[in-house]
């Protein structure tokens, strides 16, 4: 029994040893996946007023994007190894400056794996993004939930409609609920980036992986 106790415990040290950042960097994306449909779910609603609902989408889509990224930066260890040479160091035995670029490349590369995962799960999703954009699909004149009088009227005499349509020009309902058929289209393009930024991202780490 302690010996198979013990050969399991050399088989996971050997895995963490041999391919303990690629383990990192799933559980990372794992969690950032997990922490963005929880975001999604419990925090996030379109408002319906312009230009809040962009500012509020870029917000969710690109204030966590930031801050993944500089966690990442924080507690990577190169960071510090390189902000102790630079502090501690003199000049005869600090890195030169294209060594020094070099690392913090490569810190920045490092760190980039969770805001990036961040964002395909934000663009693949694509409510984020047809809130971001919904305004330009909700003119007043043409938006069918403005057509409805009751339901303008509900917003029209609000002391806020000036500042929530741009003076009259955006349907305030119509934003945060846009017609189908634009929500899809908003959609599907969010989609659309959301690939082409996987696509860039492999090919990217293909092309490093291959220099080295």
């Amino acid at each position: 029994m302690t010996t198979s106790i013990n050969s399991v415990v050399t088989v996971f040290q050997n895995v963490f040893t041999n391919h303990g950042s690629t383990l990192l960097n799933g559980i990372l994306i794992a969690t950032t996946v997990g922490g963005q449909s929880l975001v999604r779910k419990l925090t996030f609603s379109c408002p319906c007023a312009y230009p809040l609902n962009m500012y509020h989408s870029l917000v969710f889509m690109f204030g966590p994007t930031a801050a993944l990224l500089l966690i990442g930066i924080t507690v990577n260890s190169t960071t510090w190894k390189l902000a102790h040479g630079f502090c501690f160091r003199v000049r005869d035995t600090r890195h030169s400056w294209k060594t020094t670029c070099v690392s913090w490349i490569e810190v920045l590369l490092q760190s980039s794996i969770a805001p990036i995962a961040w964002l395909f799960v934000v663009f693949l999703d694509g409510g984020y993004y047809r809130c971001y954009r919904s305004h330009e699909f909700c003119l007043t004149t043409d938006a069918i939930l403005c057509k409805n009088e009751t339901i303008f009227n509900s917003y029209a005499l609000s002391s806020s409609f000036n500042r929530i349509s741009d003076n009259g020009k955006y349907c305030p309902p119509c934003i945060c609920a846009p017609n189908p058929t634009d929500a899809s289209y908003l959609e599907a393009e969010s989609q659309i980036y959301a690939w082409a930024l996987l696509v860039i991202t492999g090919v990217g780490a293909f092309l490093g992986n291959k220099k080295t």
